[in-house]
C-alpha cells in the first residue's frame, strides 16, 4: 500500500486560493444571473445558434445536456425576447429549425 504523506505548504496555500477564486467566481455568477436580464442557459443557447445556421430543439437539448421539454421553455423564452425565431427545415418542411 501506498504510504500517506501530508501535503507540502505550498499545496495547501495553491488550494486554498483556488478554493478562494472558486468561491469569487460562484458569486459573480450568481450574481449576473439575477439580473433578470438572460440566464445562463440562454446565453450558451445563443452561443450555439452562432456558429450553426439552424437546429432543432432537440439538437439543442442533447448538445446542452437537457431535456426536451426545458429547452423549449427557454426557446420560447428567448423567442418571446425576440433573439431567435423558428423557420421551416428546407429540406424537410416537418422540422422546425431554431436561428
Amino acid at each position: 500500500m501506498s504510504e500517506h504523506r501530508e501535503p507540502s505548504p505550498s499545496a495547501v496555500r495553491a488550494s486554498r486560493d483556488v478554493r478562494a477564486v472558486i468561491g469569487r467566481l460562484r458569486r459573480r455568477i450568481r450574481a449576473a444571473g439575477d439580473t433578470g436580464d438572460m440566464s445562463l442557459t440562454q446565453a450558451s443557447v445563443l452561443a450555439r445558434l452562432t456558429d450553426n445556421e439552424g437546429l432543432t430543439v432537440s439538437d439543442l437539448a442533447a448538445i446542452e445536456g437537457m431535456r426536451h421539454q426545458s429547452m423549449t421553455t427557454t426557446v420560447a423564452a428567448l423567442t418571446g425576447l425576440g433573439l431567435v425565431e423558428r423557420r421551416r427545415d428546407p429540406g424537410d418542411g416537418r422540422r422546425l429549425l431554431i436561428a
